[in-house]
């Protein structure tokens, strides 16, 4: 049980939601512990948190309790039941809080302690009621074998937490990795787009070469800054730095983990194509009054292929299999989705490939924006896009799952 769950769900399979904690006199206390353990020296299979009579009071005799030290622990499933019966018997200044991980904890060791003969070593309570949404012991003693198929849905709250802290930490090093990816597409525009433009014939392809390069680029720029986060980054924290190991042990499951991370690389997306963009609208080659939609546009492209390297890292073991992915998957769509030159002079074959790859749709879409103007185009290959998010974004939250469950 302690390697099957996540905090949340080991709770939940382990105890009722809401606990309210009594103070026991030291002397009561220690009675109490001494009568336990004098029945299990007897054969009596008594759990050690089981108190004295004069200890309980009545309004808990029918829950479920453990001592804890000189503390009575009394559990129940609705904060409204357990302030009602306190009130009624005159402690309302006592708290009712949400069981924690701690309070699980003991239950279980209290359990180990016990001995096979006797399965609950926590007090029971009365049989739930019908609607009550209390768990039976059948439904505990199977909650281990159903903690691998449960699938939590992500929380955006918690996910949100996740982003702060990548944007904690991008505060204090975007010297060294913010830089490197903006002079990336500069040179290759620099290089392809002028440097080899000057020779290329403008008027098969209708424009400069630099201004028919400029916005493939823009678009390669997006997939960059989305597919480097959820590859190398969050493999380094989820093998070496251990990062998420300590966050699975707060309410944060890995569905919000992942979702976080795709937050955060939107958000690195959206950062690298507005100042890549202003770049180019300052050399001249955006000249379409549509050309700043491009940056909010591409982010579908973005989460596309942050999806699709945050389920490739859920899938490999060791970081020299990303150049299996780089080489062999993010190369070849560069090469041949119409970034340095229309797909129509492709091979039938590769032509057919090349024009369902979400890269093209992404350079398609940002040509449209950034050149010509022509919304309809843009909306055909932005609606496209966002369709395939939709199909990768499940898979995506759900690919740390069996290396953040034990």
């Amino acid at each position: 049980m302690r390697h099957s769950s996540h905090p949340r769900r080991l709770i939940a399979a382990t105890l009722p939601k809401y606990v309210v904690e009594l103070d026991l006199p030291a002397s009561e206390a220690t009675v109490a512990g001494n009568k336990a353990a004098g029945n299990k020296a007897a054969g009596n299979a008594v759990a050690e948190n089981t108190v004295a009579g004069s200890t309980v009071p009545a309004w808990a005799g029918e829950r479920e309790r453990l001592r804890v030290g000189n503390r009575l622990l009394v559990f129940g499933d609705s904060v409204a039941d357990l302030t009602r019966d306190l009130a009624a018997a005159g402690a309302g200044d006592h708290l009712v809080r949400p069981a924690s991980l701690q309070d699980a904890l003991h239950a279980l060791d209290r359990r180990e302690e016990t001995t096979p003969a006797d399965p609950a070593p926590v007090t029971p309570a009365a049989p739930p009621g019908p609607g009550t949404g209390r768990r039976g012991a059948g439904d505990r003693q199977g909650a281990r074998h159903r903690t691998r198929r449960a699938l939590p849905a992500p929380s955006p709250a918690l996910a949100r937490r996740i982003w702060w802290r990548d944007f904690t930490l991008f505060r204090k090093s975007y010297r060294t990795t913010i830089v490197p990816n903006f002079f990336e597409p500069v040179f290759s525009l620099a290089a392809m787009g002028i440097g080899l433009g000057f020779y290329v014939d403008g008027a098969a392809i209708g424009s400069s070469y630099a201004s028919f390069v400029a916005p493939g680029l823009l678009a390669v720029t997006a997939m960059n800054g989305a597919v480097f986060e959820v590859t190398y980054n969050v493999f380094v924290r989820l093998r070496h730095a251990r990062s998420y190991d300590a966050a699975v042990t707060s309410p944060v499951e890995p569905p919000d983990i992942a979702l976080g991370e795709l937050m955060w690389a939107l958000t690195r997306c959206l950062v690298y194509t507005g100042v890549y963009l202003a770049i180019v609208a300052a050399l001249g080659y955006a000249p379409a009054s549509t050309a700043p939609l491009a940056v909010p546009a591409l982010l579908p492209l973005g989460l596309v292929f942050a999806c699709a390297g945050l389920i490739f890292t859920g899938t490999v073991r060791a970081i020299n299999a990303y150049s299996y992915f780089y080489t062999l998957v993010l190369t070849p769509l560069t090469l041949l989705s119409g970034v340095f030159f229309p797909t129509k002079r492709l091979p039938p074959v590769l032509r057919a490939v090349a024009e369902v790859s979400p890269l093209h749709h992404g350079v398609e879409l940002s040509r449209a924006l950034v050149i010509t103007g022509d919304l309809p185009a843009a909306a055909g290959h932005l609606g496209w896009l966002v369709a395939l998010s939709l199909v990768l974004l499940g898979p995506a939250l759900y690919s740390l799952q069996r290396h953040l469950c034990a």
